[in-house]
C-alpha cells in the first residue's frame, strides 16, 4: 500500500513539475513598429546569449549600440555579425569616435570591458564621458553564476562584482539629470530565494551555519551568490524609482527573460549540465531572442496602452508573465543597499553631470 502511495506521489509530482517546466517555456511576445534611430544604448555582456540578441534587435531598429564585453574574440565576432543589420552613421569631427574602439563610423562598437574590475568599468566609463555621449538606453544584461568562490581585483566576491557592483557603478556614473535613460536590468526567478540580502556588506557573500552545512560541492553557495545578486538589483531598481529617478527623467526596470538556453552553464559542475540541459532544453529553456521580448516591452512600455503605465517603472516585467514587485522590499532596506553600495564603491563613482 505504501508503496502504491509513493507512486503515486511521486507521479503527481512528476506531472505539476512537468507542466511547471512547460509553462516557462511559453513566450510572451511583443513586437512594435517604433524606432530608434539615433538612440545610443550600452548593453553589457553584448557579444553573445541575450546581449547579443538583444543588440541585434536595437541595432535593427537604428540605434547605436556599444557592445562590452571582457572577451576581444567574442567582440569582434559579434561586431561583425551585427554589422550585417547596421546602417551606418557619420559622427561629427566634435564626436569622432576613439581610435582605442575597434571601429569608426559606424552602428556597432566594441568596448573591452570586465564588469568585475571596477577599474576596467571606470576605464570605459571616463573614455565614454570624454566624447560627451548621452546615454539613451543601459541595458545590465552580463552575469556570471559558478560554484568556484572567488574575489574580484578589488578583492569583492566576483559573482556580486559581476552581477551588481559593476552595473551598479555603470549606471550611478553614466546617467546625467538633465538626459533621459531608459535602463533596464535583466534579473531572474533566483531572486527570490534565499530570504534577505545582507544590505551592509553588499560585496560579500557569507553563508550561514545551515548554508555551509549543505554547501557541497560550493552548490548552495552557486545559487546563494546568484540569487542576492539579482535580488541586490531589484532592489536598486525599486530604489531608483520611488527615492531617486533624476527628477522623473530616467526609468529603471528588471525584465525577467526566463530560462534561455545559453552558455550560462557553462560554469556549472560537469554532472549538472550534463545532467539537467537536456531535461530542461525539452521543457523550459526557451532561445535568446525569446528573451529579448520582455526587454523589448520595458523598453517600449510607454508605447503599450496598459493603465497606470506610470506606476509601472521599477517593476520586475516576467518573459511569460508581469507581475508587480514595487514595494516587495521594504524600501529601509533598498535605502541601505543603496547607501552601503554608494560608499564602498565611493572612489570610483563620479558625480553625475
Amino acid at each position: 500500500m505504501l508503496l502504491i502511495i509513493y507512486s503515486v506521489l511521486l507521479l503527481v509530482f512528476f506531472l505539476l513539475l512537468r507542466k511547471v517546466l512547460v509553462r516557462m517555456k511559453v513566450v510572451s511576445k511583443f513586437s512594435t513598429n517604433r524606432r530608434l534611430d539615433g538612440k545610443v544604448a550600452i548593453v553589457t555582456g553584448g557579444s553573445d546569449g541575450l546581449g547579443f540578441a538583444i543588440s541585434t534587435e536595437l541595432v535593427q531598429k537604428g540605434a547605436i549600440v556599444f557592445i562590452l564585453s571582457r572577451n576581444q574574440s567574442k567582440l569582434s565576432a559579434a561586431a561583425s555579425k551585427l554589422r550585417k543589420y547596421a546602417v551606418p552613421k557619420e559622427f561629427s569631427s566634435n564626436d569622432e569616435l576613439s581610435s582605442s574602439l575597434q571601429y569608426k563610423n559606424e552602428t556597432v562598437i566594441t568596448c573591452q570591458v570586465d564588469l568585475s574590475d571596477l577599474e576596467s568599468v571606470r576605464e570605459f566609463i571616463d573614455f565614454y564621458k570624454q566624447k560627451n555621449r548621452k546615454v539613451d538606453i543601459l541595458i545590465n544584461n552580463a552575469g556570471l553564476i559558478t560554484n568556484e568562490v572567488k574575489v574580484s581585483p578589488q578583492g569583492h566576491d566576483l559573482v556580486m562584482a559581476t552581477n551588481y557592483l559593476g552595473h551598479f557603478l555603470l549606471t550611478e556614473s553614466l546617467l546625467i539629470d538633465s538626459q533621459p535613460t531608459t535602463i533596464i536590468n535583466i534579473t531572474s526567478d533566483m531572486s527570490s530565494l534565499f530570504g534577505r540580502i545582507d544590505s551592509e556588506h553588499p560585496g560579500q557573500i557569507s553563508l550561514n551555519a545551515f548554508q555551509k552545512l549543505l554547501n557541497v560541492n560550493n552548490l548552495v553557495y552557486m545559487n546563494y551568490s546568484y540569487a542576492m545578486a539579482k535580488k541586490a538589483m531589484e532592489m536598486y531598481s525599486q530604489h531608483f524609482m520611488t527615492s531617486l529617478n533624476f527628477s522623473g527623467s530616467s526609468r529603471m526596470f528588471c525584465a525577467n527573460p526566463g530560462l534561455l538556453n545559453t552558455n550560462f552553464m557553462s560554469n556549472w559542475p560537469n554532472w549538472m549540465e550534463k545532467l539537467l540541459k537536456p531535461i530542461l532544453l525539452r521543457t523550459a529553456m526557451k532561445s535568446p531572442a525569446d528573451g529579448v521580448h520582455v526587454v523589448m516591452k520595458c523598453l517600449f512600455l510607454p508605447e503599450v496602452h496598459e493603465q497606470n503605465v506610470n506606476e509601472q517603472f521599477g517593476l520586475v516585467f516576467k518573459g511569460v508573465k508581469s507581475y508587480k514587485s514595487l514595494n516587495y522590499y521594504p524600501d529601509v532596506e533598498c535605502e541601505q543597499l543603496y547607501r552601503n553600495t554608494r560608499l564602498l564603491l565611493s572612489q570610483w563613482i563620479t558625480d553625475t553631470s
